[in-house]
């Protein structure tokens, strides 16, 4: 037992109360001894709990972190607490994070049900929606790198890495991939003196990383430690925080950033998407020069992933697997100018004739139907809206100005656009995973299909673009993500 400032006696854990963290052995009484300093905190109870949220349970592929629940003295809240505790405990014992309640919850003998706090969800913490500037490939890399090391989204390039709940072992490999993937030595007290991504961000530049970064657009790290194979996905977006949850120590996972949202824009970079499939793989042959990787995309992301295991293999690169994830189907009908999408096609083009492939197109827009409105809309608002914001990007870069938010987003739309319509696939003989999704209009596998020259696995999922079925489509691909090397 211990007593605390204010005379109250404390009542220390049990033995079987022990948290094991990183090593350490930590009695949580010490640590609510501790907060029960501070005068705003009436009651506290500390638990661990997985990085990602959740019990701690033996054999978790997540580390556990220690969070901190406590009532509060007022409606001020718990100002100071961290480097309260800091001054008081060994920083293994400090909480990755506090969590306000307004009460502790008891068991029938009145002792904390330290269970029910164990899988009590988390507050979701939306920093990054108040950050409106637009971030540089530097700091979108190690902003995406944090979230990784840390287990949580939603962070900002103005958040503390400290206060988030990094450790010194957490430093260390923070350290380690910048060196790694910048091609910059940081010391450790580098990231003490620079906590945010955005002091860190500068401190990189300062030690000579900027002009190494600039050859390395595209690859950045989601989840940068562990000795399997590196997973390499392109626009990782919707998967990026459950990859690096997965994976964590495990394999290495790095997004592929192709046409993405840069502060120089995109507009006219690559002539072709197998152009922006050289360049990729080029960084991708400097970054992980003998190492065989696994290649995964989604989206426009997935025909990029295809095109560059295409050139891999023109390279004699070696890839353990390709896993594609609902990419638009080959459903384009071209001639001259003329092209046309044709809705519910479920054979590819080269296989019908001109007559079927009109009678397709008619079907699909069947005055009756929706779907030519909805096309026509788009075509009469969004996307000239978008081409006109993307050229006033481009007016703006030779006049060396910024690009704001809106024309950034612009510009990744048009180019991400422009270069899927004008793409012809070819073969790849990668032993491939397709992900394809259902309840739309064309069968997206069935169309890709004679393009997959290797072993090719087609797994039926909800489709992701969809945000009402996102999660159930992620929890398949999920799913299936596993035995990648095999």
């Amino acid at each position: 037992m211990a007593w605390t400032a204010d005379g109250r006696l404390l009542f220390l854990g049990r033995d079987d109360e022990q948290i094991k963290l990183r090593g350490f052995r930590i009695e949580p009484g010490e640590v609510e001894a501790a907060l029960l300093e501070h005068p705003a905190v009436a009651q506290a109870a500390v638990v661990a709990r997985s990085a990602g949220g959740g019990s701690a349970t033996v054999g978790h592929r997540e580390p556990t972190q220690l969070v901190a629940f406590v009532v509060a003295r007022g409606s001020d809240g718990v100002k100071g607490w961290r480097e309260g505790l800091a001054r008081r405990l060994p920083d293994h014992m400090v909480p990755s994070r506090l969590e306000q309640v307004p009460a502790l919850p008891t068991l029938p003998n009145g002792k904390i049900d330290r269970r029910r706090l164990r899988e009590q969800p988390l507050a979701v913490e939306s920093r990054a929606v108040a950050d409106k500037t637009v971030l540089s490939t530097r700091e979108h890399a190690l902003l995406s790198l944090w979230q990784g090391l840390l287990g949580r989204s939603g962070l900002a390039v103005s958040d503390n890495f400290f206060e988030l709940g990094g450790h010194s072992l957490q430093v260390v490999q923070m350290v380690a991939a910048i060196e790694q993937d910048f091609e910059v030595t940081l010391s450790a007290a580098d990231v003490y003196q620079h906590p945010t991504v955005r002091e860190l961000a500068r401190r990189i530049e300062q030690r000579g990383g900027a002009h190494a970064y600039d050859e390395y657009e595209h690859l950045f790290p989601i989840q940068p430690t562990g000795p399997k194979a590196p997973l390499l996905m392109a626009v990782p977006d919707l998967f990026a925080e459950a990859l690096a949850a997965r994976y964590r120590g495990e394999r290495p996972v790095y997004g592929l950033r192709g046409v993405s949202r840069r502060t120089e824009g995109n507009r006219g970079r690559w002539p072709t998407m197998t152009d922006l499939a050289e360049e990729v793989v080029g960084e991708i042959q400097r970054r992980f020069p003998a190492t065989p990787c696994v290649v995964a995309g989604y989206s426009f992301g997935a025909w990029l992933a295809i095109e560059a295991v295409r050139v891999m293999e023109e390279r004699a690169i070696p890839v353990h697997r390709l896993y594609v994830i609902a990419p638009m189907p080959v459903d384009f009908y071209g001639v001259g100018p003329f092209r046309a999408r044709i809705d519910g096609l479920h054979r590819p083009l080269a296989e019908l004739s001109a007559g079927q492939i009109l009678r397709l197109y008619l079907r699909g827009n069947h005055p009756l139907r929706r779907e030519p409105y909805r096309r026509a809309r788009q075509w009469l608002t969004e996307r000239p809206w978008r081409r006109l914001l993307s050229l006033v990007g481009g007016m703006r870069r030779r006049a060396g100005l910024p690009l704001t938010p809106r024309i950034v987003e612009a510009d990744v739309r048009v180019e991400r656009f422009r270069l899927h319509a004008h793409h012809q696939p070819r073969p790849v003989h990668t032993p491939t995973v397709f992900f394809n999704p259902v309840g739309t209009a064309s069968d997206a596998a069935a169309t890709w299909r004679p393009y997959f020259l290797g072993p090719f696995t087609v797994y039926s999922t909800p489709d992701p673009h969809d945000e009402a079925s996102l999660e159930a489509a992620r929890a398949v691909v999920l799913q299936h993500l596993e035995h990648l090397e095999d």
